[in-house]
C-alpha cells in the first residue's frame, strides 16, 4: 500500500476536524437514545406496577410456596447423596455437605412454608405441610443415626482404613524414594549410577501408579481395577528386588538408610493392600449402607412425594392466573418493541462510532509516533497492525483496543493491565513492549516487538512431531521467560503452542518468544479480576492445569509449568494430551484422567529421561511438579541429550521455513484467531469462547 504524507498542517487539521465531528455526533445521538430510553423506562415502570398489583397474591404466596417446595424436591435427594458419600467413602466433606443442605436449604424452606401454607387459597395445603414437616424431622434424625453407625469402629469404609493405615506409609515411602533419588543425582556420573537411578525412578512410578489405581478402586470397585492394582504392585516388587541386589552401588550409609526405609515401607504397604481390596469387595462391608438403603431411602422417597403433592396443590391456582398473564402479555409485547427500538438506536450509535474511528485511522494512518502499514490480526479485545516508528523506522506491532470496548471500563482496565504487567519483563524470550498511549479519539493502544516466524502450533500441525533435542532447546528458553515472570509475581495463565513463537534474533535461529499476557495475573496483590474469577475458569482447556479447573484463584506458578509440559508433550508426540472435544469434558479429563507416555502415542521410542521429566511436570498434584521454572530447566538439561545446534536450525529454516510460511500464514498474534481460549462459570451457568 502507498504511504500517505502525515506531517502537513492540512492533515493535522483533518484529524482535528474528524475528532470534533465524531464528538458532536456521539453527543447528539446519545441524547436521542437517552430520551427514548427514559420514555421506555417510564412505560415499563407503569406496566410493572399494574402487573404487580394484579398478581399480588401470586407473587406473595403461590410463587414463593412453589419455590420452597421445589427447593425441598432437590435438597432431599442431595442430602441422601451426601449421606452416601460419607458412609461409602468416609469423605468428611460429604458429612459437612449434608449438614449444610439441611442448614441452608431445607430448614429455610420449612420456615418459609410454615408462614405461607396458612395463607394459601388451596384447601388442605396446611395439613399437607404438617405431614411433610413431620417426615422431614424423622428423615433428619435417621440420617444423623446412620452417620454415627458409619463412624463406629468396625463399620468404617475401606477408604477410611486406607487413610489411617496405608496413606501414612505411602507418604513416608515417597519421601524416602525422593531422598534416595536426590542422593544419587549428586553422585559422580557413571553407568552404574544411571542404571541405579533408572530402577529407583521405575520403582517410584510403579508404586505411584499402583496407589492411584487403588484410590480409583476405593471409589468404584470392579475386578479390572483390582487386577490393575495387583499388576502395579507386582512391578514395584520386581524393581524393589533389583534395587536390593545393587549392593555394589549402595556404599553410602545415608543412601543405604533411605533405600532400606523405602523398601521396608513398601513391604508393609504391600502386605496391607489385599486386606483393603477384600474389605471393599465385601457385599456387607458397611452396616450403615444397609441401613441407608432399607430405611433412609424409602423415607426420603415418601418425603419427596409429599413435597410434590404440596407443589401440585398450587398448580390449579396457577392455571386460574393464566388469563391474567395472557392479558398482561400485550403490555409486555409493547414494552419489548420499545426496548427493541432503543437497542437498534444503540447499535446505530455504535456503528457510527466504529465507522468514524476507522475513517480517522484510514485517513491519518498514524498513531502517536507510529505509522500504520497493514492489518495483521484481530482478536476478542484488540486489532493488531504492522507499523513503523516515525523516526526510528523500527518495525513494530501496534495493538489497539476495539472500538466496541472503548467505553467499557472493565475492558480498558484489562487492556492496561496487560501492557503494564508485561512491560515489567525484560527477558530476551519474552515479547518486548515499546510504548503505550491513546489515539486522539481516546482509544488505547500499545506498541510491541514485531516477530516474524512460526508458532509451535503451526510447526507441529504442518511438520509433525519435533526432534527431542529441539524440544529441549525450545522448553529451556520458555523456562527462562517464565522464571523471570514468576520471580516478579506474575502468572501467565495461557501458555500454549499458539503463544510460543520461533523466530530469528541476532542471527540465532529458533529463538523463542512468549506472547500474549492478556490473562496475566499479579500474585503479589489483589488482581482487578480476582473477585470475578473466583467463580470463573479462564484459559485454554487443552493446556489448563487441574488446580485452575478446581480453584482458579488459588493457582500458582506450577500451573504455568503444567501448561509448558503439555506443550512439550504436544511437540514430542505430535498430538495433544487429550483428543479435542467439548469444553467441560476436557476440563474433567484434566482433573481425573492420566495420559500415556508420549512414546506410546507416537508409536516409537523417545529418550526415556526426557519423557520422565515431561510426565513429572504433568502431575495432577502441583506439589509433585518441579518447584520452579529454573528447576524444570535443570531437569531438562540433566536429560543429557545432544544439543540442537545452530547449524541444524539453519538447515531446517532453509529447507522448511518458506514453505511453512506459505501454508500456515503465521502471524505473531495467531492465537487471537484460534478461538481456543475460554471463560467458563464454575456453577455451569455460562461459558464464553475466544476471549
Amino acid at each position: 500500500m502507498s504511504e500517505p504524507t502525515l506531517g502537513s498542517s492540512t492533515d493535522q487539521r483533518l484529524m482535528t476536524s474528524a475528532a470534533h465531528r465524531l464528538t458532536e455526533t456521539l453527543l447528539s445521538s446519545g441524547s436521542k437514545v437517552a430520551i427514548v430510553s427514559l420514555v421506555t423506562a417510564v412505560i415499563g415502570l407503569s406496566i410493572a406496577i399494574w402487573f404487580a398489583f394484579r398478581l399480588q397474591h401470586h407473587t406473595d404466596v403461590a410463587a414463593p410456596l412453589g419455590r420452597a417446595t421445589a427447593t425441598l424436591d432437590s435438597a432431599i435427594p442431595e442430602s441422601m447423596a451426601a449421606l452416601r458419600g460419607w458412609i461409602a467413602y468416609g469423605n468428611p466433606e460429604s458429612r459437612s455437605e449434608r449438614a449444610r443442605i439441611w442448614r441452608e436449604e431445607i430448614e429455610p424452606a420449612l420456615v418459609r412454608l410454615d408462614s405461607l401454607a396458612p395463607k394459601s387459597e388451596v384447601a388442605g395445603t396446611h395439613e399437607i405441610f404438617i405431614t411433610l414437616k413431620s417426615r422431614l424431622r424423622d428423615l433428619q434424625a435417621l440420617q444423623w443415626a446412620i452417620e454415627d453407625v458409619a463412624n463406629t469402629p468396625g463399620n468404617e469404609p475401606a477408604s477410611v482404613l486406607y487413610n489411617r493405615r496405608l496413606e501414612p506409609i505411602r507418604r513416608e515411602m515417597s519421601r524416602a524414594i525422593g531422598a534416595a533419588i536426590d542422593f544419587v543425582e549428586k553422585a559422580p556420573p557413571s553407568r552404574e549410577a544411571v542404571d541405579f537411578m533408572t530402577h529407583l525412578v521405575d520403582f517410584r512410578s510403579s508404586v505411584t501408579r499402583g496407589d492411584f489405581a487403588l484410590n480409583q478402586l476405593l471409589q468404584d470397585y470392579d475386578e479390572v481395577r483390582a487386577q490393575t492394582v495387583h499388576k502395579r504392585l507386582a512391578e514395584a516388587r520386581t524393581h524393589a528386588d533389583m534395587i536390593e541386589q545393587r549392593d555394589s552401588f549402595r556404599r553410602s550409609t545415608d543412601l543405604q538408610g533411605w533405600i532400606d526405609l523405602a523398601i521396608a515401607d513398601f513391604r508393609a504397604y504391600d502386605v496391607l493392600v489385599p486386606g483393603v481390596i477384600e474389605l471393599r469387595d465385601s457385599k456387607s462391608w458397611n452396616v450403615a449402607m444397609m441401613l441407608a438403603e432399607e430405611e433412609a431411602v424409602p423415607l426420603s422417597a415418601e418425603t419427596t412425594q409429599i413435597s410434590e403433592e404440596l407443589f401440585t396443590a398450587q398448580s390449579d391456582r396457577t392455571v386460574e392466573n393464566a388469563d391474567l398473564m395472557s392479558r398482561g402479555a400485550f403490555a409486555i409485547i409493547a414494552m419489548t418493541l420499545a426496548m427493541a427500538f432503543v437497542s437498534a438506536a444503540s447499535i446505530f450509535v455504535s456503528y457510527r462510532l466504529q465507522k468514524r474511528v476507522k475513517g480517522v485511522i484510514a485517513r491519518a494512518q498514524r498513531l502517536g509516533q507510529y505509522e500504520i502499514e497493514a492489518s495483521i490480526g484481530s482478536g476478542g479485545m484488540g486489532n493488531v497492525y504492522l507499523a513503523k516508528h516515525a523516526m526510528l523506522r523500527r518495525p513494530s506491532a501496534l495493538k489497539l483496543l476495539k472500538a466496541d470496548d472503548a467505553s467499557d471500563l472493565r475492558a480498558q482496565q484489562r487492556f492496561q493491565r496487560e501492557v503494564q504487567l508485561t512491560s515489567q519483563l525484560t527477558h530476551p524470550n519474552t515479547i518486548e513492549i515499546y510504548d503505550y498511549g491513546r489515539t486522539p479519539e481516546g482509544i488505547f493502544y500499545y506498541a510491541m516487538e514485531h516477530v516474524d516466524g512460526f508458532t509451535i502450533q503451526a510447526l507441529v500441525t504442518e511438520t509433525g512431531p519435533v526432534d527431542p533435542a529441539r524440544v529441549v532447546h525450545v522448553l529451556l528458553q520458555a523456562c527462562g521467560s517464565l522464571d523471570e515472570a514468576h520471580d516478579r509475581g506474575l502468572l501467565h495463565r495461557d501458555i500454549k503452542p499458539g503463544n510460543i513463537m520461533l523466530t530469528v534474533r541476532g542471527g540465532l535461529y529458533d529463538t523463542v518468544k512468549i506472547l500474549d499476557f492478556g490473562l496475566v495475573r499479579d500474585l503479589a496483590g489483589e488482581d482487578l479480576d480476582a473477585a470475578e474469577e473466583r467463580n470463573v475458569i479462564v484459559g485454554t482447556p487443552m493446556y489448563m492445569a487441574p488446580e485452575i479447573v478446581l480453584a482458579s484463584e488459588s493457582a500458582g506458578p506450577a500451573a504455568d509449568l503444567y501448561a509448558l509440559a503439555a506443550v512439550g508433550y504436544f511437540m514430542l508426540a505430535g498430538t495433544t494430551l487429550f483428543p479435542p472435544g467439548e469444553v467441560r469434558e476436557l476440563l474433567r479429563k484434566q482433573v481425573d484422567e492420566d495420559v500415556p507416555f508420549p512414546s506410546e502415542r507416537l508409536g516409537r521410542a523417545l529418550p526415556r529421561n526426557l519423557e520422565y521429566v515431561i510426565m513429572g511436570a504433568l502431575a495432577k498434584n502441583p506439589a509433585e511438579r518441579p518447584s520452579s521454572a529454573a528447576r524444570f530447566a535443570e531437569m531438562l538439561r540433566a536429560c543429557e541429550l545432544d544439543d540442537w545446534s545452530q547449524k541444524e536450525a539453519l538447515f531446517w529454516w532453509e529447507d522448511y521455513a518458506e514453505a511453512l510460511g506459505e501454508r500456515a500464514a503465521p502471524v505473531q498474534l495467531e492465537h487471537l484467531r484460534s478461538g481456543t481460549r475460554i471463560e467458563v462459570a464454575v456453577d455451569g451457568s455460562a461459558s464464553r469462547d475466544g476471549r
